[in-house]
């Protein structure tokens, strides 16, 4: 692969294949796999907007990191999916999310902890504005 066209037009077209893959990987126990197989597709579907396919394949990553208690992995894994939250309008959704996330980050030891509190805290009003002036949540 040479260049941002060719491989956004690969995955563009293996996407159905690449979220086939995470629930494979989840269905048949490859916990560690679902995680990274999501994290590795996460920009791409930002980038195209594929919130729907980020949010199952955010659900499959947030139970594998569960069965995994890890909970760095966790925690990253309930703040990719409150951002698909948030871009589809769905706040109370995203609020829980994000909560669990800064739970798992206290849990880990995370002393950036208030950081992220603060963060989320300033980024939510902006996010919620920008899903606001986009019906479509992009």
């Amino acid at each position: 692969m040479t260049g941002h066209e060719q491989a956004l037009a690969w995955f563009t077209a293996e996407h159905p294949v690449l979220l086939a893959a995470v629930d494979h990987a989840a269905a048949t126990g490859f916990d560690t796999h679902t995680w990274q197989l999501t994290l590795t597709q996460w920009t791409f579907r930002h980038w195209q907007g594929h919130w729907h396919g980020q949010i199952a394949a955010g659900r499959a990553t947030v139970a594998a990191a569960q069965r995994l208690a890890d909970p760095v992995t966790q925690a990253h894994a309930h703040r990719n999916l409150a951002t698909a939250y948030v871009r589809l309008s769905r706040f109370d959704d995203a609020h829980t999310e994000l909560r669990h996330a800064l739970d798992q980050d206290r849990r880990a030891g995370d002393a950036w902890v208030p950081v992220h509190a603060a963060t989320l805290r300033r980024r939510m009003p902006i996010n919620i504005g920008v899903c606001a002036n986009n019906a479509d949540g992009r």
